[in-house]
């Protein structure tokens, strides 16, 4: 048992979440997940990969992701928020978490405008960034955003900071 282990632990701890759902499939001793999730107050999580059993190793990618919500069950699955993939690999003796900071970067890049659907007044910004680079700079300094017009950098700089 745990506590036999570690004499310190005395059961209270737990992890307070709502829902954990996933199918898994074996195949020729490899387990496969594609649609791992679990739902909890401020944070939801997803995941993905294989755990081939003969080798004993993992390869399994999880994305936690900070919400501003405190439902859990019943609560949106697919709230705004940061996720940042966490790559879980190596043999089971000596498994290794590293961050998968170009993911949490790819993730954010295809679709900007998820960043900004829970900041109070971005509403301008978050539809701008529909119409690409060039929309998002415009809304950001008026003249910039390739529209084939440019404006001197004084303009620009008045623009953003008045005279």
């Amino acid at each position: 048992s745990v506590a036999a282990i570690d004499q310190s632990f005395d059961g209270a701890e737990q992890i307070d979440f709502a829902e954990l759902s996933g199918t898994f499939q074996i195949d020729q001793g490899i387990v496969s997940n594609q649609d791992l999730s679990l739902v909890a107050p401020l944070v939801r999580v997803t995941g993905a990969g294989t755990i081939p059993l003969p080798p004993r190793t993992v390869d399994y990618e999880v994305k936690p992701k900070l919400v501003g919500s405190l439902e859990g069950q019943g609560g949106q699955s697919d709230l705004a928020g940061v996720a940042v993939p966490i790559k879980v690999t190596g043999p089971w003796h000596d498994i290794s978490y590293q961050p998968d900071l170009a993911g949490a970067l790819t993730d954010q890049i295809t679709d900007p405008g998820a960043l900004l659907e829970n900041v109070p007044g971005a509403g301008d910004l978050k539809d701008a960034t529909e119409g690409g680079a060039g929309g998002l700079l415009d809304k950001l300094a008026p003249g910039s955003g390739g529209d084939g017009e440019s404006e001197s950098p004084l303009d620009l700089r008045r623009g953003l900071f008045g005279n």
